[in-house]
């Protein structure tokens, strides 16, 4: 049995009568039903002095299943991440600041058993088990907590960070996204820490006066050569200064003593313009459409699609020394050539001339139902192309997939007409992106199964909006 409403404590009476009445079915007597209704106010009470009081619109599960034993309670957590959420022990002394502290230990001695389960982006659950036992009687204690106000800051230090650090970077992630973000690695401990300590990610910090971490940015390594920039996130009450480009600077710095050769990447969403002015300088090589649902960005808001679409930012470290071979159809020759011209990196750019192959097509598909994205890998292009490529679309939009990008490897000199095929289906380009091998992959999009406004598009740099009106043209002849 199963409901659902808002992270509100008026509703704490409905919890606890829906948790006495499963109890009464299920055939507690009058002594177990009290405990059971106490158990709800204390569990729902608990939670919510952990759930923000501003710009909160997740909805609190509750579910009763029955055992052998009696009853297990699961009950939602949208607050702040258990593992980082400081819960002190309850004293007389100060029972309105520990107030939490009484909660839990009263939940302890009333339920047979107690634990939390991190469930990464959809918060947490609090398990609770209740075997037919002997009456705990209490007091009913009803707190709904109070905001913090910052503390005064006299001055931002920015460093690498530690596996020591993780704690506080979670729960920076929280202050910033709630569970919107969309990296699970920032939301368990264990896994973010065995990432800092095997250098698998270079994480910078922001520290407060008090120790408090306020800001985040790090870099990804996908491989000794490429790797990705991002994760970089400010807390809302310590938005408006310098905050950001001074992790930049010491994100810089770090590359220099490791990194010297590597090629860094950036996906900055465009919902917003800060992400963007982070990598003002860098230089942008795809405008990646449609590509999830929304995050939720804790005070941050404007007209936007309905998903989030991405633009891919380049630079380099040091200059790059070895020319590269790359193949693209002649129609993208000069926004191709801007594109590497700008980086730095010398390319010799072939247009494709290959006539249509005798194999059969071939190609590797990537969908993930969660995003509603998918992508189709270009592997062997040969005959009806133009027939394999709109059976393979449809095979995904029957399966709820609601964006597909269509990747053609640079490496390989593709058939002269592949641009034109690939309009015919409704595919259009938007750019290419850089692969941990060091190759380059061109990407092209089909948004004809959705309604997309490139107006709404928040586009910070000269150069991004240059290449955004590119594409745009691009989108405009698939429809």
């Amino acid at each position: 049995m199963e409901i659902m409403m808002p992270y509100n404590l008026r509703f704490v009476s409905i919890v606890a009568a829906f948790i006495e009445e499963v109890g009464r079915c299920y055939g507690a007597d009058n002594s177990e039903k009290k405990r059971l209704r106490l158990i709800g106010e204390e569990a729902f009470t608990f939670i919510i002095n952990g759930i923000p009081d501003h710009e909160f619109d997740e909805q609190f599960h509750l579910k009763v299943v029955e055992q052998e034993y009696g009853l297990s309670m699961q009950f939602s957590n949208h607050g702040r991440p258990m593992d980082v959420r400081e819960i002190p022990e309850f004293t007389i002394e100060d029972h309105e600041g520990t107030s939490d502290g009484l909660s839990l230990r009263l939940l302890q001695n009333m339920c047979d058993e107690l634990s939390f389960r991190n469930l990464g982006r959809k918060g947490w659950e609090l398990l609770i088990t209740f075997r037919i036992n002997q009456e705990h009687k209490i007091a009913h204690f009803n707190d709904t907590g109070s905001v913090r106000e910052p503390e005064e800051e006299s001055e931002i230090i920015c460093r690498k960070a530690v596996a020591e650090d993780v704690p506080g970077i979670i729960n920076l992630v929280y202050n910033t996204y709630r569970y919107s973000y969309i990296k699970d690695l920032f939301y368990d401990k264990n896994l973010l820490g065995e990432a800092i300590q095997s250098r698998k990610v270079l994480s910078v910090i922001a520290i407060a006066g008090k120790g408090r971490i306020v800001g985040h940015a790090a870099v990804f390594l996908d491989s000794d050569i490429l790797g990705e920039a991002g994760m970089a996130m400010v807390d809302p009450r310590f938005r408006g200064g310098n905050i950001l480009m001074a992790m930049k600077r010491t994100t810089a710095e770090e590359l220099v003593k490791d990194h010297l050769d590597i090629l860094i990447y950036a996906k900055t969403v465009t919902s917003h313009k800060a992400s963007q002015a982070f990598v003002a300088r860098y230089i942008p090589g795809l405008i990646n459409l449609s590509v999830y649902h929304h995050a939720s960005f804790i005070g941050i808001s404007g007209e936007s699609n309905s998903r989030e679409s991405l633009i891919y930012f380049l630079t380099r470290i040091s200059p790059a020394v070895e020319t590269q071979i790359i193949n693209i159809p002649a129609e993208h020759y000069d926004i191709v050539k801007t594109i590497f011209s700008d980086l730095g990196i010398p390319a010799d750019l072939i247009t494709n001339n290959q006539v249509q192959a005798e194999d059969e097509s071939r190609f590797e598909i990537n969908m993930d139902t969660e995003k509603q994205h998918a992508s189709i890998l270009l592997t062997i292009p040969g005959r009806y192309l133009v027939k394999s490529i709109r059976q393979e679309t449809r095979k995904l939009q029957q399966e709820g997939i609601i964006t597909i990008d269509f990747l053609v490897n640079t490496t390989q000199n593709q058939d002269a007409a592949l641009d034109s095929i690939l309009l015919q289906n409704g595919y259009f380009f938007c750019g290419l992106k850089p692969t941990p091998s060091g190759s380059w992959i061109m990407v092209y999009t089909n948004l004809l199964h959705q309604k997309f406004d490139f107006v709404n598009l928040q586009i910070f740099s000269p150069k991004a909006k240059s290449l955004c009106e590119y594409v745009q043209s691009q989108y405009l002849k698939t429809l």
